[in-house]
């Protein structure tokens, strides 16, 4: 097997009389994703938190950012971080934050909900957490 593959499981249950159920829901082998991420604004700079995975012995998490366009996000960590919170330079302008849980083997799970940053209402919000 190709240690590096997510693979999805899907249980079924077999009565006496050697009748199968229906399938179960599936299960992913990735981690999932973390919840409530949420930005705070200090000028130019974005400090981020989030609650995280449910799953033990992650690697940490990895944190991606909108950077021009529809499909131009990039990854701002080099490495997982291990800590439910970052600081990045936003710069100017409005972007969007995402959070991925990393696990063990490396592989990454679903990504957060967005955490926004410098949004036209950004007065209402400055200084205070926010999605």
């Amino acid at each position: 097997d190709y240690r590096w593959a997510v693979h999805a499981y899907i249980v079924r249950a077999v009565n006496r009389l050697g009748t199968e159920s229906g399938p179960s829901p599936y299960a992913l082998t990735i981690p999932s994703e973390p919840s409530r991420p949420l930005c705070r604004e200090k000028g130019t700079t974005a400090e981020l938190r989030w609650e995280a995975s449910s799953e033990k012995g992650l690697r940490g998490y990895h944190v991606y950012k909108l950077d021009g366009g529809v499909f131009g996000i990039k990854r701002v960590t080099e490495a997982p971080v291990a800590a439910t919170a970052f600081t990045h330079e936003a710069g100017k302008g409005a972007t969007r934050y995402w959070v991925v849980a990393v696990d063990a083997l490396g592989q990454e799970g679903q990504p957060s909900s967005p955490a926004w940053f410098g949004q036209s209402y950004k007065g209402f919000f400055e200084g205070e957490w926010h999605p």
